[in-house]
Protein backbone atom coordinates (compact mmCIF):
# COMPACT_ATOMS: atom_id res chain seq x y z
CA UNK A 1 0.00 0.00 0.00
CA UNK A 2 1.19 3.53 -0.77
CA UNK A 3 0.69 6.51 1.08
CA UNK A 4 -1.82 9.13 -0.46
CA UNK A 5 0.15 12.35 -1.36
CA UNK A 6 -1.73 15.70 -0.82
CA UNK A 7 -1.80 17.32 -4.70
CA UNK A 8 0.48 19.92 -4.91
CA UNK A 9 -0.36 23.80 -3.93
CA UNK A 10 -1.86 25.99 -7.21
CA UNK A 11 -1.77 29.65 -6.91
CA UNK A 12 -5.88 29.82 -6.68
CA UNK A 13 -5.51 27.62 -3.62
CA UNK A 14 -2.74 29.33 -1.91
CA UNK A 15 -3.75 32.01 0.98
CA UNK A 16 -3.72 35.43 -0.40
CA UNK A 17 -1.78 38.66 1.76
CA UNK A 18 -2.76 42.27 1.65
CA UNK A 19 -0.55 45.27 3.17
CA UNK A 20 -0.77 48.41 4.29
CA UNK A 21 2.06 51.00 2.53
CA UNK A 22 2.33 54.00 2.83
CA UNK A 23 -1.31 53.87 4.31
CA UNK A 24 -2.85 52.24 1.23
CA UNK A 25 -4.35 48.55 1.01
CA UNK A 26 -2.21 46.90 -1.78
CA UNK A 27 -2.46 43.08 -2.71
CA UNK A 28 -3.56 40.17 -3.03
CA UNK A 29 -0.37 39.04 -3.34
CA UNK A 30 0.99 34.94 -3.03
CA UNK A 31 2.62 33.53 0.38
CA UNK A 32 5.80 33.45 -2.02
CA UNK A 33 5.73 37.33 -3.11
CA UNK A 34 5.25 38.76 0.97
CA UNK A 35 8.32 37.12 1.60
CA UNK A 36 10.41 38.25 -0.95
CA UNK A 37 8.83 41.77 -0.23
CA UNK A 38 10.52 41.10 3.30
CA UNK A 39 13.65 39.90 2.08
CA UNK A 40 13.97 42.81 -0.42
CA UNK A 41 12.96 45.50 1.93
CA UNK A 42 9.82 46.28 0.10
CA UNK A 43 7.66 45.61 3.75
CA UNK A 44 9.09 47.57 6.40
CA UNK A 45 8.86 46.63 10.17
CA UNK A 46 5.96 49.29 10.53
CA UNK A 47 4.07 47.92 7.71
CA UNK A 48 0.95 45.70 8.06
CA UNK A 49 0.17 42.58 6.69
CA UNK A 50 -2.89 39.94 6.93
CA UNK A 51 -4.14 36.84 5.07
CA UNK A 52 -7.19 37.49 3.07
CA UNK A 53 -10.04 36.56 5.68
CA UNK A 54 -8.16 37.38 8.91
CA UNK A 55 -9.75 40.18 10.85
CA UNK A 56 -6.53 40.79 12.42
CA UNK A 57 -2.84 41.94 10.81
CA UNK A 58 0.56 41.86 11.90
CA UNK A 59 3.54 44.31 11.89
CA UNK A 60 6.37 42.50 9.33
CA UNK A 61 9.16 43.36 11.72
CA UNK A 62 7.85 40.79 13.88
CA UNK A 63 7.80 38.32 10.85
CA UNK A 64 10.69 35.74 10.21
CA UNK A 65 11.61 35.26 7.26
Amino acid sequence: MSEAKAPPSSPEHEPQWYYLKAGKKCGPVSPVTIHEYLEQGELQPDDLAWRAGSTTGAYSGKWKT
